[in-house]
């Protein structure tokens, strides 16, 4: 099915396959679940004008694959959002690409895990991107928690933890046996 690009600026463009239309990032996209001591996970707060309200989310951003590696994308996404500074790309692991919306977008983004210390949070740069409004932990049931109440409103940052869970098993078999004894 041949594509026409019927609309493009410098963030997106709009596809029209037949009588079907696309929505696309220009850049490819990474995620990054940062986790502290196996226990807890790091979000971001910031603001997102389609919604009109601010959010909790991984780490992410966009990147150009041909002059930029996604796991050193995902490091400097780390560090612009977080003010963690994660120098060797070998402590990231990759979890699955998932779509954010099959329906409509036809990118997949990069996604990927890293296990920091407790300290390596506590020492993290204060010096962050100006669209982000605050750095927070969260255990892992606390984010099942705000995740159930609706806190978290991205599917796409729901499925990358369970993604996670997923590849841990041993976690979400402990989260399962708390939550059945409650």
């Amino acid at each position: 099915m041949k594509n026409k690009i019927v609309y493009k600026n410098k963030w997106f463009s709009i596809k029209k396959f037949e009588n079907y239309f696309v929505f696309d990032e220009n850049q490819d996209q990474v995620v990054i679940l940062p986790i502290i001591n196996s226990k807890k996970i790091i979000l971001v707060k910031q603001y997102r004008v389609p919604l009109m309200k601010f959010t909790l989310e991984f780490p992410a951003g966009g990147f150009n694959k041909n002059s930029e590696k996604p796991k050193i994308a995902a490091i400097r996404e780390l560090f612009e959002e977080t003010g963690i500074n994660i120098s060797q790309t070998k402590r990231l692991k990759q979890l699955k690409r998932m779509s954010v919306n099959p329906q409509r977008h036809s990118k997949i983004p990069y996604a990927y895990y890293v296990n920091i210390t407790e300290s390596e949070y506590k020492i993290r740069s204060k010096k962050i991107s100006k669209e982000i409004k605050a750095v927070i932990s969260l255990d892992f049931n606390k984010f099942i928690d705000f995740y159930q109440k609706g806190l978290i409103i991205s599917s796409f940052m729901g499925n990358i933890f369970f993604n996670y869970l997923l590849l841990k098993k041993k976690i979400i078999l402990k989260n399962i046996n708390t939550n059945e004894k409650k």
